[in-house]
Order: C-alpha cells, then sequence, then structure tokens
C-alpha cells in the first residue's frame, strides 16, 4: 500500500464547494466522502485545463486541509494524482476534486447515479487486461461490444476476439458547463 499526504491551504471563494464538503464532517469521514465522490467521478469528469488554474490571491482566511490517499482505497485518483506534474500537483488535484465536489451539489443525480455505477463494480475492461476508470459507460452513450470472429473452415481459430469500436464517438454530457462556480 503505497499513500500519499496532501497538506495544502484552500482559498475562499475559488475552493467553496470543498471547504464546505469537508467543515461538515469530521477530518477522517470528510476526506473519505470527498475521495469517494471524486474517484466515482473521475472518468466522467476528469482532470481539465481550468484545473490548472491556481487561485487569486485573496486577503481571507486560508483553509488548512490536510489528506492522505491511499494506492489500495482510491487506485484511480491515486493514480491520477501521481500523474500530474510536481510543481502543479496540488493546485490540480484540489481544483478537481473541488470541481466533483460542486458537481455534487449542482448534479446530485448524475453523481449518485456515478458512485452507484462505481460501487457496483461496472468497469470497462482495457486493453490490457486490467479494469479501466469505472463509468466509461454511461447515460445514453453509445455501446460497444464484444463479437468473436467466426474462423473459415480451413484455418485455426483467432487467439482474441475482435473489439468492436461505435459507430460515433461516445458523448457524455457536462451538467456543470452551464454553471459559473467562480473557478
Amino acid at each position: 500500500m503505497e499513500k500519499v499526504e496532501i497538506r495544502a491551504a484552500l482559498t475562499p471563494g475559488h475552493h467553496d464547494a470543498l471547504i464546505e464538503a469537508l467543515g461538515q464532517h469530521s477530518r477522517k469521514s470528510g476526506n473519505q466522502m470527498v475521495f469517494s465522490i471524486s474517484e466515482a467521478c473521475l472518468s466522467l469528469w476528469p482532470v481539465t485545463l481550468t484545473d490548472y488554474t491556481p487561485p487569486a490571491h485573496t486577503d481571507q482566511q486560508l483553509v488548512k486541509v490536510k489528506m492522505t490517499l491511499r494506492s489500495d482505497q482510491y487506485p484511480d485518483l491515486y493514480n491520477r494524482y501521481k500523474s500530474l506534474g510536481q510543481g502543479i500537483r496540488g493546485i490540480v488535484f484540489l481544483n478537481m476534486l473541488n470541481r466533483h465536489m460542486a458537481l455534487s451539489i449542482g448534479a446530485p443525480e448524475e453523481v449518485m447515479k456515478a458512485m452507484t455505477d462505481y460501487a457496483n463494480g461496472r468497469r470497462p475492461v482495457a486493453d490490457n487486461g486490467t479494469a479501466a476508470s469505472p463509468l466509461g459507460q454511461h447515460g445514453d452513450s453509445v455501446q460497444s461490444r464484444v463479437e468473436p470472429i467466426e474462423p473459415a473452415p480451413d484455418q485455426d481459430p483467432p487467439q482474441q476476439p475482435a473489439i468492436v469500436s461505435p459507430a460515433q464517438p461516445m458523448f457524455v454530457p457536462d451538467p456543470m458547463a452551464d454553471m459559473d462556480f467562480g473557478l
């Protein structure tokens, strides 16, 4: 089990949803709630370019947080955190967590569906045979399917089934696209 400790200061006005979510619970249960929601939302709403924007300087009191992210409990979040660049890792990760918390306030049905799908283990299988990010198939999207190829009578059977791609790219609507959270 690997873990990282995230120590940061949240900026009021920029990280309001995350401050509110963490302020309603004890440190441990608040962190678990935030990580659970974000783990479920990660594949539908991944890191975006706006997450790289640092908060504006403010005269307000910063809210200090300490979070411990474990690879065995939240593998997708842990891998995402480790994949980010060293100098920008903290701010991008906190902005993403804040966006997911804002999403849980603005579109609770979508987040609840994502969490239910994640909890039920609806994870599409990646090319390397491991479980890919959860929720790859969501909503009214076009489904991909795997069909075996029937060998000709004079040929050996193929080793792996062919993967049939969807005719159209999968569209996942962002319910938060029209909302302004001051990010």
